[in-house]
């Protein structure tokens, strides 16, 4: 794509169109993707990325992903690795499953990311470090609220560095009212972890209302050189926020989340 383009979809029989196929952003021109209320297939993993911004003059307003599907695709959700310029990124209100791990999920490895919103989605099944963001990526907002995310990160790989993987420079990441549930990996105790492990890792500027539920024995683990005295735990459970010994969803199995707790995606709640 190297125009702006605005695709929103018309359901037809309560359901919404479905395309399958990826994008490639790139160009000067390219100043505006929305994609909105449409089903996008990787083809049972036969696709790589969903999105990848493809070449450094990408200088685009906004990328907006809002009340979609996504299903299917052998890497990223959207990756970089060639320092395009995107304002404001957003994915909000969409149902994401069944992600490979061939590459980190939210992955930006170089680039301009002044704010990135992540919100009211559901994630399960699936993908590798939720959120990765390299030490050469500038960035300033960084808000992942409102998401339920259940049995993902899950898939054993040495390069699954858990949640927020976020090593690039930031004003403000804020995680607040997000369910995680089902985050285990068999054979592993470790992994995932809801922090990166690695020495340049920054950790959340703000936590609050974040419930955890069957996660990993290493969940909570945070490189003790760099943070020698934090507890995080009790960090990412404080401001209302909880480690639940009832499973929180009416059957996960069958990928109905809803819940009566007051986060993860609104469209779950009781």
């Amino acid at each position: 794509l190297t125009r702006p383009l605005v695709l929103s979809g018309q359901a037809v029989g309560g359901a919404a169109p479905t395309v399958i196929g990826n994008l490639k952003v790139s160009g000067a021109e390219m100043t505006e993707l929305v994609l909105d209320n449409l089903r996008f297939s990787g083809n049972g993993q036969a696709l790589g990325c969903f999105i990848t911004v493809a070449d450094a003059d990408v200088n685009a307003s906004r990328i907006l992903v809002r009340g979609c599907e996504i299903f299917g695709y052998k890497q990223s959700i959207i990756y970089d690795n060639v320092a395009g310029t995107v304002a404001n990124v957003e994915f909000s209100n969409n149902l994401v499953h069944d992600f490979g791990a061939g590459q980190d999920f939210f992955d930006f490895r170089k680039g301009n990311y002044p704010v990135l919103t992540i919100n009211g989605n559901t994630f399960y099944n699936g993908g590798r470090t939720f959120l990765r963001m390299d030490a050469s990526v500038n960035g300033g907002s960084i808000a992942v609220s409102n998401n339920t995310v259940n049995a993902f990160l899950n898939l054993q790989t040495s390069n699954n560095n858990g949640v927020l993987h976020v090593r690039g420079s930031f004003d403000n990441l804020s995680v607040t009212g997000n369910i995680f549930a089902n985050m285990v990996i068999e054979g592993e105790t470790a992994k995932p972890t809801l922090m990166s492990g690695n020495a340049a890792a920054k950790k959340p500027t703000y936590m609050a209302n974040n419930h955890f539920f069957n996660v990993s024995e290493g969940w909570f683990a945070v490189n003790a050189a760099t943070y020698p005295e934090l507890d995080f735990k009790a960090e990412a459970t404080g401001n209302g926020g909880s480690v639940l010994e009832a499973d929180p969803f009416v059957d996960a199995a069958k990928a109905d989340f809803s819940t009566t707790l007051n986060a993860g995606a609104p469209k779950w709640r009781k």
